[in-house]
């Protein structure tokens, strides 16, 4: 497999400052500052002009979080977003990728950093307008949790492998609180690699 895309950089999410206890905080990543569409939905396009009709290939994606000091309790949830609508805005609807939530508990004198990672293996065809596929991941959470394979989500519909784009895809990642002790704005979440693999 080699390289057929890479996403241009993304700024950091900062976790929204006063987001109430129990709740959730989807942070799309956007394209960092200096880059051209600053500040907009980071989109990643698959190769047109019947590249990929009957063709298999691979969505790769990796990040991290940022956590302060404190004790609480948060779930963590990467999110694949894919499209056939060029600019499309992310939406639970469109997430290829929504493998369960993770706990993650954190009680600690010092910052913690978590990673993550995740990969979608898929394949489709003009004639049929589908793609299918399965997925799996990673969260290092202390102790390592596994995403078991597993069929994609909300795949779309209606694709035409000849048009420029015929998929798009996004990445985001949820946070939720159970409790927590200091703002949620101390979670910085970080998305280090998004790319397409033939």
């Amino acid at each position: 497999m080699y390289v057929v895309y890479q996403a241009p950089s993304a700024a950091a999410v900062t976790v929204a400052a006063g987001v109430s206890t129990a709740s959730v905080n989807t942070g799309i990543f956007n394209v960092i500052a200096g880059e051209p569409g600053a500040g907009s939905q980071l989109l990643m396009s698959l190769p047109g002009s019947g590249r990929f009709n009957g063709q298999p290939f691979r969505v790769r994606a990796a990040g991290y979080l940022s956590i302060a000091a404190g004790t609480f309790t948060t779930s963590i949830q990467p999110l694949l977003y894919a499209s056939t609508t060029a600019g499309f805005t992310a939406a639970a609807a469109n997430a290829i990728y929504s493998a369960a939530a993770q706990a993650v508990t954190i009680s600690s004198a010092s910052a913690k950093v978590i990673n993550w990672s995740l990969e979608v293996y898929a394949s489709g065809d003009t004639t049929s307008g589908l793609i299918n596929g399965f997925y799996e991941g990673s969260i290092n959470n202390g102790a390592i949790q596994l995403v078991d394979l597993a069929v994609l989500a909300n795949a779309p519909t209606s694709i035409n492998f000849s048009t420029e784009p015929p998929l798009q895809f996004a990445m985001g990642v949820s946070i939720g609180t159970t409790s927590n002790t200091f703002p949620l704005s101390n979670i910085t979440s970080t998305l280090t690699q998004f790319l397409i693999e033939e």
